[in-house]
């Protein structure tokens, strides 16, 4: 068994996400690990992005511990798909729209872009949460509703994704670029904030 150190408490890595994250547990609470090295901006940076993104609401796992001396962060671990996985089988209901256009509302009044792939979102019982911890400075042409609703529908730029990552397409759920067009502006008139 593995076990990472976090403050003097033993946790059971459960499965490595890359070589700086990880699922971890104790006590029988699961935890997500960022191992960000103490003397790196990977760890002062994602502070700063977590305040900010915390500040404008933005709905994403909550810090749990924090060892400033080793550069780890735990925050809540969120089970469920992600909205890339459920995208990929079905088409996304109303309340991923309204929570994802609540969420472009708060980044932009609060002069931010977050990553908008969909692949950085998880649907858990009912809440949608953001997991990327990332942003950018505020650009129009970078704006959810201009840019980025895109890969929520099924349109040739979310099948490219699905192929980038090695899924099959459902060639069943293809619509012409009007359909995807007019399907996306009419969730923008229903949910745009």
């Amino acid at each position: 068994m593995t076990t990472l150190t976090v403050k003097k408490k033993d946790y059971e890595v459960i499965e490595e996400y890359g070589e700086y994250s990880m699922k971890v547990a104790r006590e029988g609470k699961t935890y997500f690990a960022k191992l960000l090295g103490y003397k790196t901006r990977a760890y002062s940076n994602f502070m700063y992005a977590y305040k900010r993104l915390y500040n404008a609401n933005i709905v994403m796992p909550k810090r749990v511990v924090v060892d400033k001396k080793r550069g780890i962060v735990l925050s809540e671990f969120i089970e469920g798909e992600k909205v890339f996985e459920d995208l990929a089988k079905r088409d996304l209901d109303d309340s991923y729209y309204s929570q994802v256009f609540i969420m472009s509302y708060l980044a932009r009044t609060n002069r931010m872009n977050l990553d908008f792939d969909p692949r950085n979102f998880i649907m858990s019982n009912g809440t949608l949460y953001y997991l990327s911890y990332t942003f950018d400075e505020y650009r129009r042409d970078l704006d959810f509703s201009t840019n980025q609703a895109k890969y929520w529908f099924y349109t040739k730029e979310f099948r490219d994704l699905l192929i980038e990552n090695h899924l099959d397409i459902d060639k069943s759920r293809i619509k012409t670029e009007y359909e995807n067009n007019k399907e996306m502006v009419l969730k923008v008139v229903q949910f745009y904030k």
